[in-house]
């Protein structure tokens, strides 16, 4: 759930307060109010203080959970393209000796997991990644189940259950990878939400207890956005020939505007 406050007009102030989307500018928010607040005795901080404090650490650690979960990702598919390059060599290798072994019978080559093409006789090699780690886990499976003396020895069969037991696990890596990356994801967007509800809790205890329910420039102390209004004069000195503020991107969304 997200709370929204809406203030009356009183003076010439708007306040710029980010979106609950906007996940990187409601953390140095939270970091500005945090980091003003460690400066007051422990009397004039906000009640909000513990709570935004406990909120900011929780979101910088699941940032960092986010990022390992990405490398672990991008890590993992960086050793799926290299054990892919080796696995389309072996499964060559593999094929070789099936179409000398099957000879004449090419049929026989299913019982190593390599489908037969209809009419022609050709041994297929897989196209996709997962068929082609699906042959090798059965190509392994049926010469394990051959005596050692006929086991194909090109290629040799440890080098084939090293390839498929690499692919394994990279693939497992770059799942939880995924996975672990999407967690952290959902779990910041939770956190965020929780930090614009009560930084807007904070800002209007605040304005009651030090403004008088004003916007002031005093807020900036907390790292609040208060943009003057006045006569068509904006914060930087341009002017527009309105009374209304231009602001330095087109999300007028933003404002707390006491209209």
């Amino acid at each position: 759930m997200m709370i929204a406050l809406r203030y009356i007009q009183q003076d010439n102030y708007d306040l710029r307060f980010p979106q609950p989307n906007q996940t990187t500018p409601l953390i140095n928010l939270s970091d500005s109010f945090i980091t003003y607040e460690e400066t007051l005795p422990p009397e004039q901080r906000s009640p909000y203080f513990p709570t935004i404090k406990n909120l900011l650490i929780q979101v910088q650690a699941q940032q960092e959970a986010q990022t390992e979960a990405e490398n672990k990702r991008t890590i993992a598919s960086e050793q799926l393209k290299r054990h892919n390059r080796v696995m389309n060599g072996m499964l060559d290798r593999i094929l070789v000796t099936l179409r000398a072994k099957c000879f004449g019978r090419p049929e026989e080559a299913q019982a190593w997991g390599f489908e037969v093409r209809q009419g022609t006789g050709n041994i297929l090699k897989p196209d996709s990644r997962a068929d082609r780690v699906r042959a090798l886990q059965q190509y392994i499976k049926k010469e394990q189940s051959r005596p050692a003396e006929e086991q194909f020895t090109e290629p040799p069969l440890a080098e084939v259950i090293d390839l498929y037991t690499n692919m394994k696990t990279a693939l497992l890596a770059r799942d939880a990878g995924v996975a672990e990356r999407q967690e952290a994801s959902v779990e910041i967007k939770e956190t965020v939400v929780n930090l614009y509800n009560y930084l807007q809790l904070a800002l209007h205890h605040l304005m009651e207890r030090n403004y008088n329910f004003d916007i002031s420039p005093g807020l900036e102390k907390w790292g609040f956005d208060v943009v003057f209004r006045r006569n068509g004069t904006t914060v930087n000195g341009k002017t527009n020939g309105s009374d209304e503020v231009v602001a330095e991107d087109d999300d007028n969304d933003n404002l707390i505007s006491l209209l």
